[in-house]
């Protein structure tokens, strides 16, 4: 079988098998929630789920620290071998330090501005108020815009801020997954593509279980949402892969090449760290539930990870 053949039909069983493993955590929060209804079960239940989110986040640090820290490491080794250039400065961490500042900020305007689109809308229900000659009715329209400014608040911390979080969230695994695919995609003999395959799959199947575990907890009433986002980041690696055909078998630029794999990598890593500490092992570690179990969970994640490498390597 010709080799492009051979990559193409590997990819599409990566993004199924991506996908499937993906959208099995939300089985597995429908189960968690019939045992919540149960008074004895709610608690046990509860921490099922804490413990599973610790694990999530043990599994994104060990592909922070043992996957992608490395991965940038080796771009930069290659970008300095390209351009010549020897340095001390350490611009990986540069860049991923840079990478947490873009996606805090970028949380921080998004909610800004819907904030105040919010107040434009109260503002303008407020002047119409003024309008009515009623006296029962400007109450009626008050009392309305107190009701619009809750429902919008509201609106605001349990979708839309969720949903941004997801979006920043599951974009550090499109540029994850688009290198992966990249990286799969440019292999040219059967057996450094098989064995690639074999590593980045067992990678991805406990990787994507993380992601849909991240997902179905900030959306667990909005299944599409989940399953949306579980798809949108699985056909990336098919994508990297398709354009690593593409290269393999054209000239490109190498440093170019370098360098955006460089800032990719590293703007990922970042993002991945962001995630991990503020907003999946963070908020665990403030609940009531037992600590030590929780570090229990993250430990197991990261040992996994840590074991997937030695076949991924």
């Amino acid at each position: 079988m010709d080799s492009d053949w051979l990559k193409i039909i590997l990819l599409v069983v990566m993004t199924v098998l991506s996908v499937l493993f993906g959208v099995l955590p939300i089985k597995l929060s429908s189960k968690l929630k019939e045992l919540s209804h149960r008074g004895a079960m709610r608690s046990r239940s509860q921490l099922i789920i804490s413990v599973i989110t610790c694990f999530a986040g043990g599994v994104f640090l060990g592909v922070c620290l043992l996957d992608v820290l490395p991965d940038a490491l080796d771009s930069w080794e290659n970008v300095q071998k390209s351009l010549d250039y020897n340095t001390d400065y350490p611009f990986v961490p540069l860049l991923c330090g840079l990478g947490i500042m873009v996606v805090w900020v970028f949380e921080e305007c998004t909610i800004v501005c819907h904030n105040v689109a919010n107040r434009r809308i109260d503002a303008k229900s407020m002047a119409s108020s003024r309008d009515e000659d009623v006296e029962g009715d400007i109450l009626r329209q008050r009392k309305a815009t107190i009701i619009s400014r809750m429902s919008s608040t509201a609106r605001l911390d349990m979708g839309e801020t969720p949903l941004i979080r997801s979006i920043t969230f599951v974009s550090a695994f499109v540029f994850h997954c688009s290198l992966e695919g990249f990286a799969f995609g440019i292999q040219e003999d059967t057996v450094s593509i098989t064995s690639l395959f074999a590593g980045i799959m067992l990678h991805k199947c406990v990787v994507f279980f993380s992601i849909g575990v991240r997902l179905v907890k900030a959306h667990g009433q909005r299944t599409f949402v989940v399953v949306g986002l579980i798809v949108f980041v699985a056909i990336t690696a098919p994508l990297g892969g398709a354009i690593g055909i593409i290269v393999k078998d054209s000239k490109i630029n190498t440093t170019a090449k370098d360098v955006s794999m460089l800032v990719l990598s590293c703007l990922s890593l970042g993002t991945f760290l962001y995630i991990t500490f503020f907003e999946l092992l963070g908020p665990e570690k403030e609940n009531r539930h037992a600590n030590f179990v929780q570090w229990l969970g993250a430990l197991a994640g990261f040992a996994i990870i840590g074991v997937v490498m030695v076949f991924a390597g």
